[in-house]
């Protein structure tokens, strides 16, 4: 079982590189298989800082660039060599796989 962190430019990229690789199919993301999980999160924000409106503290965030996916591959199989180039290594996961 291994873990990878997908980071494309744009939600199309990413959707291309995933059709291309299976993950994809007919325009619907393929979740699962008894060879794979995956998670598209699309963008991420981060907290920035809180600001007071109207007596109510509020978060404030930030979206980081890019559009975000992570894959479980359960096989010993190789990641899609298209994937390679887009692979990051993420100092603060959104997503933790259990």
């Amino acid at each position: 079982m291994q873990d990878y962190h997908i980071k494309a430019n744009t939600k199309e990229e990413l959707d291309l590189l995933l059709a291309q690789c299976g993950y994809m199919i007919e325009g619907e993301y393929v979740t699962a298989s008894e060879n794979h999980a995956l998670i598209v999160l699309g963008q991420i924000s981060r907290p920035v800082g809180e600001i007071e409106v109207d007596g109510i503290l509020e978060v404030q965030f930030q979206v980081l660039d890019g559009y975000h996916a992570n894959i479980r591959k359960l096989d010993n199989l190789p990641l899609c060599e298209e994937l390679i180039p887009y692979l990051v290594i993420p100092q603060n996961p959104v997503n933790i796989w259990f």
